[in-house]
C-alpha cells in the first residue's frame, strides 16, 4: 500500500514538471481564446506572455467584416456604432481597413458633395476621425462613398447580400498584416484618374 502511494507521489512530480516544462505552449493555446485588443494588454504582463503574444497574432491571418444598416440610435453613423463595439472582439490586429458607406448621410472631412450642404445631416465630420480612433497606429483606412450599398449582414456568413439604395448602411473588411501580401493606398480622383496613375499604384 506504501508502495503505491510513494509510486503515486512520483507520477504526479512527473506530470507537474512535464506541465511546467510546456507552460509556454499552454499559455499559447489560452491565448489564441482571447480578443486580439485584450491580447495586446495580457502582452505587457509579462515575456513569456509577451512572446506568446506575438506568435498569436501572426497565425491571426483571416480577414473579418463588420456591417450596419438602419437608423442609428446613437450620433453618428450606424457603421462607426457597430465598429466601436465589434472591434473589441475580432481577433486579428487590422493592417488595412476598407470601409463602404452611402454617401447620403455620411459626410467626411473632404466630401465633395457641395450641392448637399444644405441639406446637413447628424453625422459630422468627427465620423472620419471616429474610425480613425478605432483602429491602432500605423492602420490603412480606405473609404468609399455611394449611392446605393450591397452588403452581407454580420453574423450571417452563408447569408444572401442586401442592397441598400436609402437610408444608412454600410460595411467595413479588416485585413491583417499577411506575409506576401502587400495593400497599398492611394487617393484619386474622378477628374485627375488615368491609366498611368493606376500603373503606378500597382
Amino acid at each position: 500500500m506504501d508502495g503505491n502511494t510513494d509510486f503515486s507521489g512520483v507520477s504526479d512530480e512527473c506530470t507537474a514538471e512535464y506541465i511546467l516544462s510546456n507552460v509556454a505552449e499552454v499559455v499559447e493555446r489560452i491565448l489564441t481564446f482571447v480578443p486580439t485588443k485584450s491580447l495586446l494588454q495580457i502582452a505587457c504582463v509579462c515575456r513569456l506572455w509577451m512572446n506568446c503574444a506575438r506568435r498569436v497574432l501572426r497565425v491571426q491571418q483571416k480577414l473579418t467584416w463588420v456591417s450596419a444598416s438602419g437608423p442609428s440610435n446613437y450620433d453618428g453613423h450606424a457603421l462607426c456604432h457597430s465598429l466601436a463595439e465589434e472591434v473589441e472582439n475580432v481577433y486579428l490586429l487590422p493592417k488595412t481597413v476598407l470601409v463602404m458607406v452611402d454617401s447620403d448621410t455620411f459626410s467626411g472631412q473632404d466630401s465633395c458633395y457641395k450641392q448637399k450642404k444644405a441639406r446637413k445631416t447628424h453625422h459630422s465630420p468627427d465620423s472620419v476621425e471616429e474610425l480613425n480612433r478605432l483602429f491602432p497606429n500605423g492602420c490603412d483606412i480606405m473609404a468609399i462613398a455611394t449611392p446605393g450599398v450591397v452588403l452581407t449582414p454580420s453574423g450571417s456568413h452563408s447569408g444572401p447580400p442586401e442592397e441598400f439604395q436609402e437610408g444608412e448602411a454600410g460595411y467595413a473588411i479588416m485585413f491583417p498584416r499577411m506575409e506576401g501580401v502587400d495593400i497599398r493606398p492611394f487617393h484619386f480622383c474622378k477628374r485627375t484618374i488615368s491609366e498611368s496613375h493606376l500603373e503606378e499604384a500597382g
